[in-house]
Order: structure tokens, then C-alpha cells, then sequence
């Protein structure tokens, strides 16, 4: 992921650089190794693609038409903060620093726009 990406998601999640980049388990010196290199690689760069994955998701679901100033990243930032029953009481958040974790998020997410979440 370009870091330029990376830095419209975090303001489209209203997250600065640092949160968005602990939530995937980037650290401080890699977030200012990507920044200096303009771009993030390996795992970084699969990890924040599945969390822009999971707006974009947000993004094109078929809300309500009354939804037309809703903030979707705001609210994707705000849900990954609640924890969930249906992730065993764990907040979204907690499983983003994983493949497996954020295909489980990923899951559930579509679940609820989908209208079958139980």
C-alpha cells in the first residue's frame, strides 16, 4: 500500500497515522520506514489493504437511501471499538493484526450488511 493511501484510510476512519498503523501491529519505526519510503510492503502493506478492504465493503453495501451523508469510515472506526458477542466478546480491532482475525472481521461485517447477523 502507498502511503498516501494509508493516510487517506486513516482520515477516512478519523484515526491518526499512529492508531490506524498499532491496530494492524505496525510499529512506530516501520510507520516512519514506510513514510520515508513512500510505501508500506509485506505484511503491512496485506494488513492495512484488508482493513481499506473492509470500508470499501461499508462502501458500496446497499444502505437506506436516507443514508446519504453517513460516515462510513467513522462508523467502521467506532464498531471496531465495540466489542462484539459474536467474536467472543473481543473488539474487531483486537483480530486486525492477523490474516485469519480480519477474515473473521471481514465475515462478520457482511454478515450485519447482509442482515444476517445473529
Amino acid at each position: 500500500m502507498h502511503f498516501s493511501q494509508f493516510t487517506d484510510l486513516a482520515a477516512e476512519l478519523g484515526l491518526n497515522q499512529k492508531t490506524l498503523s498499532s491496530w494492524v501491529g505496525i510499529s512506530s519505526g516501520s510507520l516512519n520506514w514506510a513514510r520515508q519510503r513512500g510505501t508500506f510492503k509485506g505484511d503491512a502493506s496485506s494488513l492495512l489493504s484488508g482493513v481499506q478492504l473492509m470500508l470499501d465493503t461499508i462502501k458500496t453495501a446497499d444502505l437506506s437511501p436516507d443514508a446519504v451523508n453517513f460516515q462510513h469510515g467513522r462508523w467502521l472506526a467506532s464498531w471496531m471499538e465495540e466489542p462484539n458477542p459474536a467474536l467472543g466478546g473481543v473488539t474487531p480491532r483486537e483480530l486486525l493484526g492477523e490474516p485469519d482475525g480480519q477474515g473473521t472481521v471481514l465475515n462478520l461485517l457482511n454478515a450485519i450488511l447482509h442482515g444476517v447477523y445473529q
